[in-house]
């Protein structure tokens, strides 16, 4: 399994936990072509000179996800809560069989999406003025 992403099962078998770890280096970089493709002109003109904006936070990864998931998979949407942070994406469910297959399914998402940067990049193309993103 990659780096940026983890499945955890709580000790006392409560939840089962997603992280994304958005501040790994090719997970970084995805957010800022991600920005670009979303961003107006003046937003990539702004974003060449404070770079620091350009990066995706955990909300970003949040409103894409939830965007993208809605779309493409509500099963996996059904019973998950999220806590982003600014380092980290976190999906969570309740424990049970269906929950982690779920859990799964999200965790295989996620690499999909960042591995095959060419498909992501155009799916968030044709649907980026769709996505409600946040704007913390």
């Amino acid at each position: 399994m990659p780096n940026y992403i983890k499945k955890i099962i709580s000790e006392n078998s409560i939840s089962i936990v997603v992280c994304f770890y958005i501040e790994q280096n090719n997970v970084v970089e995805m957010g800022k072509k991600i920005k670009k493709t979303v961003s107006n002109p003046f937003g990539k003109f702004i974003i060449r000179f404070f770079p620091k904006i350009g990066l995706m936070n955990g909300y970003d990864w949040e409103s894409f996800l939830n965007y993208y998931l809605k779309k493409n998979y509500p099963d996996v949407l059904m019973n998950m809560n999220t806590d982003p942070e600014a380092g980290m994406y976190v999906a969570f469910y309740d424990f049970g069989i269906d929950n982690e297959k779920k859990a799964d399914k999200l965790v295989d998402i996620i690499i999909d999406f960042i591995e095959n940067e060419r498909d992501s990049l155009q799916k968030i193309k044709e649907d980026g003025k769709l996505i409600q993103w946040n704007h913390n």
